[in-house]
């Protein structure tokens, strides 16, 4: 698989920098987290996770505009309002980036706990390995799953306490009373 190309890095830069900028704490939370938490791989998009009240979504919007970053489709207010979730396109770079508007105490748990990660002249927030292999499971396509093992494979100190906690409360959100167990299979490295 091909590690990130500079395109990807390039808007990933703008985007920590904007959201600093803005003073709010953005967390990536998808293929690029997976590739600095654990390992290199191939992603088409940035996804992130932001706490954000969606009646200021407006704002958002409007100050990510000016900061280079256009929403995917008209609309975009109103489907974050409802969808809690922004699609957005890096004008220098063409990169598609999906930031989900979280509320959830798992969510908040998850921009809390994140840590920094020094890249040159940015900084980066990232999820905990457990709260990455978390978000995956919930997620739990074909990827998430593969990223899933590979997250385990290199944090094998993973806190599987917290990852159990949490993904049996989903599971039951969900109706997916399995997810733990499903989850803790790929931890130990079954398929």
């Amino acid at each position: 698989m091909r590690p990130i190309d500079q395109k990807h890095v390039t808007a990933v830069r703008d985007l920590a920098r904007a959201f600093d900028d803005l003073g709010l704490r953005l967390v990536l939370i998808g293929g690029l987290a997976v590739c600095l938490v654990a390992r290199p791989r191939f992603t088409k998009d940035i996804d992130a996770l932001l706490i954000f009240n969606t009646d200021l979504v407006e704002g958002l919007l409007s100050d990510l505009h000016i900061c280079g970053f256009d929403p995917r489709f008209s609309g975009m207010a109103e489907f974050a309002r409802e969808a809690r979730f922004i699609g957005l396109i890096h004008r220098a770079s063409g990169v598609a980036i999906d930031i989900a508007l979280g509320c959830m105490p798992f969510e908040e748990e998850v921009v809390d706990r994140s840590t920094e990660h020094r890249d040159d002249a940015v900084t980066l927030r990232l999820p905990t390995p457990e709260d990455l292999i978390i978000l995956k499971a919930i997620a739990h396509r074909p990827q998430d799953l593969i990223d899933i093992t590979t997250v385990a494979e290199v944090n094998p100190s993973i806190d599987r306490k917290r990852i159990q906690y949490w993904l049996e409360q989903y599971g039951e959100l969900m109706e997916t009373p399995d997810l733990w167990n499903m989850t803790e299979q790929l931890l130990d490295g079954g398929a």
